[in-house]
């Protein structure tokens, strides 16, 4: 799935469809992004439900995806500020990053923009690696993702490898994918997930 301009202009119009494709693409990244500046998941993802919802009720405003992707970290930075001015025991690290403003959030947005194209590369992949590369980034053992999808544990092994493999050759030119795909395959980051689908977010 890449996201193209296209795509954000028929978002404008009200098309679900396509804002489904748009949820998906950003709102794992956004999370991610969240998290690092809130260090606290569930704080994250319902910042992110927030911002995604408010892009919505603004769609009509945008043409192009770098202005989507600007409003949508703008407004992400903002509200990740505005709780940690609240919570007065982060005051050091709200100093912190105030005074780092600038280049705090541009390594932030870099770090994002990696971790969306290693996300994109992993929706390239068969439907049931897919499935087994997302579970085992979530932090699932192999017999966790063999009970979850019903399959062998070999299976698992054989498909997550082959997976892994594919990834490693679709993302050799981008350094920082790969090295991404490392950190992510030795901390088991468990924001690799959505807490709702696109329908039940659009439902609510």
């Amino acid at each position: 799935m890449i996201l193209r301009d296209k795509h954000i202009r028929q978002i404008a119009k009200g098309d679900v469809e396509q804002f489904k494709m748009f949820y998906e693409i950003f709102f794992q990244p956004l999370c991610v992004f969240s998290y690092s500046i809130l260090k606290n998941e569930n704080e994250a993802e319902d910042l992110v439900q927030d911002l995604l919802l408010i892009y919505w009720n603004k769609k009509a405003d945008f043409e192009t995806v770098d202005s989507a992707r600007a409003f949508l970290y703008t407004i992400a930075k903002n509200k990740c500020l505005n709780i940690i001015r609240d919570k007065k025991i982060h005051q050091k690290y709200f100093d912190y990053i105030l005074n780092n403003e600038e280049v705090f959030f541009m390594n932030k947005v870099i770090e994002n923009e990696t971790y969306t194209i290693l996300h994109q590369a992993i929706n390239e992949l068969p439907a049931q690696t897919k499935k087994i590369i997302r579970l085992s980034l979530s932090g699932l053992r192999n017999q966790e993702i063999a009970d979850r999808l019903n399959i062998s544990v070999n299976t698992v092994k054989t498909l997550k490898n082959h997976g892994y493999t594919a990834l490693r050759t679709k993302l050799s030119d981008n350094l920082h994918a790969l090295i991404f795909l490392s950190i992510l395959m030795n901390q088991k980051n468990r924001l690799w997930r959505t807490t709702k689908t696109p329908e039940e977010y659009l439902d609510s």
